[in-house]
């Protein structure tokens, strides 16, 4: 009887095996989940006109996201950038001041659009340093259910200072009318610029472009020039030197009795911390040091600075 009930449990055994490996070999491999589509969002900013921009959002491509941003962008006659580029369910947004307060701006990118928002208010407060209300807002996300969200571009809002920075600074001498003795000097703020907006630049303090045209008698030039010549660069200094003329033509000292000298010029040096110093202290005085707090309300015309210094000694503008 032993043998006999083996015998049965282990046919039992292997039937049931051979059972389970038929409805092994019978049951299909479950299918992978079916990969989620990608979209894509883009932002293309004017960085000199802050409120001049364009948007993308559900783009099929980062390729074509950025393209519609920036044709957005250009149809409002802007210069535009991609900054931002960004795919997945997420979204960008974008502040700036009033057009008429300047031109700070900031962006963001986050997975919800509170984040992305809180972001970019925090960028544009630091831009406009808390003299501008950061009060136009815009922003855009992608379709939800879709892949995760990713970002692939985001710039620095502002440029950092950096050792190849190179500093520009704007001067006119002031004489009175009749005798055209010399009376004061007006200066501008000192202006921080990127490496690639700079032109020649030299170590002392005192290197300059400058340009007049007294009655059609063109007097132009480079002053203290150093080391090897950069017709390029060179170039960029005349142009800034031209246009800081053609804008003090068209305006007069803030004192009765007085006139701007004909020959304008822009101090351009590298940015050591001594001529940083010294060209700092020296915004709202005359060379005789004496503080009168009157600046010139000019800056490099289509460059954004890096920063700004000394605007905190002006008391009055030529506008």
């Amino acid at each position: 009887m032993r043998s006999s009930i083996r015998g049965v449990a282990l046919c039992v055994f292997a039937a049931s095996v051979l059972a389970a490996s038929t409805a092994s070999a019978q049951k299909k491999p479950a299918k992978p989940a079916a990969a989620k589509a990608t979209k894509y969002g883009a932002l293309a900013v004017d960085r000199k006109q802050g409120f001049i921009y364009g948007w993308a959002y559900d783009q099929p491509s980062r390729a074509e996201a950025s393209e519609f941003a920036s044709n957005e962008c250009s149809k409002r006659n802007g210069n535009c950038t991609v900054v931002v580029e960004f795919s997945g369910e997420g979204c960008a947004s974008y502040h700036t001041i009033s057009a008429e307060d300047g031109s700070a701006y900031g962006w963001g990118t986050a997975p919800t659009q509170a984040g992305a928002e809180a972001r970019s208010l925090q960028e544009c407060n630091a831009f406009s340093d808390g003299k501008a209300s950061c009060g136009n807002h815009v922003w855009a996300c992608n379709s939800k259910d879709v892949a995760p969200f990713k970002v692939l571009r985001e710039d620095a809002v502002k440029a950092k200072p950096a050792k190849t920075d190179c500093l520009v600074q704007y001067d006119i001498d002031v004489e009175t009318d009749g005798d055209d003795n010399w009376k004061d000097r007006y200066l501008s703020p000192l202006y921080r610029l990127a490496a690639a907006d700079c032109p020649s630049t030299a170590k002392t303090q005192f290197h300059s472009f400058y340009y007049g045209n007294d009655n059609g008698r063109i007097n132009e030039g480079e002053s203290n020039p150093e080391g090897k010549k950069d017709p390029a660069r060179q170039a960029k200094g005349k142009a800034l030197a031209l246009a800081f003329s053609q804008w003090v033509a068209s305006r007069r000292p803030l004192d009765a009795g007085l006139h701007f000298r004909t020959t304008a010029s822009a101090t351009v040096t590298v940015a050591s911390d001594e001529n940083q110093a010294y060209l700092t202290d020296h915004v709202g005085q005359s060379d005789s040091d004496r503080v009168h707090g009157i600046c010139l309300a000019y800056a490099p015309p289509g460059i954004e600075p890096v920063a700004t210094y000394g605007a905190e000694h002006c008391q009055r503008w030529v506008r």
